[in-house]
């Protein structure tokens, strides 16, 4: 009875193992993509729109300014949407639905940028510019930069950009994981508390 009983236990702790394991390997976690953001030395922030493993990833991007180190203007090839935002904040759809961020108006922001150092959190799903059907509407990538105002121009120190997750915590490259992987996750550790409880009894 104790023997079938343990076969019970291992079981259930090693189908909990491979469960969480599972949801580790997809792409729960997201991936940063290198070099996602950059500086383009021309006053402008550019942003990577395909992933990697997309033939044209080096030739599709877009991107954002602040004119002069003041009037915020968007790059037209490509659509994206970015939000003023801090250190740890998570970087969601339903954040951004909800209207946790202030937005960044894409025609042509008149507010200057804040001084010193700021966060901008960016979202590539927006199709006002280019064809909705591309995968980066389709699949949005989740970003951040931190920038720097001296005054007389802004400039990039630090970033990071992903995809295959639900966000981003800003200021890390810490995706947020999509719904699936949750419920994955939540299964395996429910299995493995249920074998610990199981082993004390």
């Amino acid at each position: 009875m104790k023997l079938l009983k343990m076969r019970k236990n291992i079981i259930i702790a090693g189908i909990a193992i491979l469960t969480s394991i599972f949801a580790v390997s997809t792409h729960a976690q997201g991936k940063i993509l290198p070099a996602g953001i950059w500086d383009t030395g021309m006053g402008y922030i550019g942003v990577c729109f395909l992933r990697p493993e997309n033939p044209n990833f080096d030739e599709e991007f877009t991107g954002f300014a602040f004119l002069g180190g003041t009037s915020y203007d968007i790059l037209l090839n490509g659509g994206i949407r970015t939000f003023y935002a801090s250190k740890d904040d998570v970087f969601t759809l339903n954040s951004i639905q909800s209207g946790t961020f202030t937005e960044l108006n894409p025609y042509g922001d008149p507010n200057s940028p804040l001084k010193g150092q700021f966060y901008l959190a960016i979202y590539s799903g927006y199709p006002n510019y280019g064809n909705p059907e591309d995968p980066y509407f389709q699949d949005p990538l989740y970003g951040w930069a931190l920038l720097n105002n001296d005054g007389k121009s802004v400039s990039l120190v630090d970033s990071a950009l992903g995809y295959g997750a639900d966000g981003i915590i800003v200021g890390t490259t810490v995706m947020v994981p999509e719904p699936g992987t949750l419920a994955l996750w939540g299964l395996g550790a429910g299995l493995l508390t249920m074998c610990i409880r199981h082993r004390r009894s």
